[in-house]
């Protein structure tokens, strides 16, 4: 059984969900960092989604409702989300104290991989819904394209100015 600081220390900090969407922000998996460097290794935590595929997850939410499958997923990735940052919330130590052999796991930042599965599998939801009704998301997409243009000409900005 390791210690709670041993078992948070290599939990990722709160930036390591943004570089699910963007890992470029952090230097991704190239090790030479445009913003900030990484504390973790990127290369083995990152679990890059994507604009378009949360855009799409987003989708799948909203079309699926009250659907206890799409409810489950957004529980799991909201719960996979903030064990990945364990040692930065109070859910990391709820988990290590009442979760069975949470006290043995030491790399809490993998828990990205079940943040993958649920957008994934949402996004999969949201593709369903986009192919039925088109015109009924056509904003959403939008939307998603907007923010991706957007943290795009951020980064630019934020390389010209180094």
């Amino acid at each position: 059984r390791l210690t709670q600081s041993e078992a948070f220390s290599f939990s990722g900090g709160p930036h390591l969900l943004m570089t699910m969407v963007a890992p470029w922000l952090y230097g991704g998996g190239t090790g030479q960092p445009e913003w900030k460097e990484v504390q973790l290794p990127t290369q083995e935590v990152i679990g890059y989604v994507g604009v378009a595929l949360l855009g799409l997850a987003i989708i799948g939410v909203i079309a699926l409702g009250r659907d206890r499958r799409g409810i489950g997923l957004v529980v799991l990735a909201v719960f996979a989300a903030l064990t990945t940052i364990a040692g930065h919330t109070p859910l990391g130590w709820i988990t290590y104290h009442l979760v069975p052999f949470a006290g043995s796991f030491r790399a809490w930042s993998r828990n990205v991989v079940l943040v993958n599965l649920a957008v994934s599998s949402l996004a999969g939801a949201g593709v369903r819904a986009v192919r039925t009704e088109p015109r009924r998301w056509i904003g959403a997409l939008a939307a998603t394209t907007a923010i991706a243009a957007l943290l795009l000409l951020v980064n630019r900005i934020a390389m010209r100015s180094d």
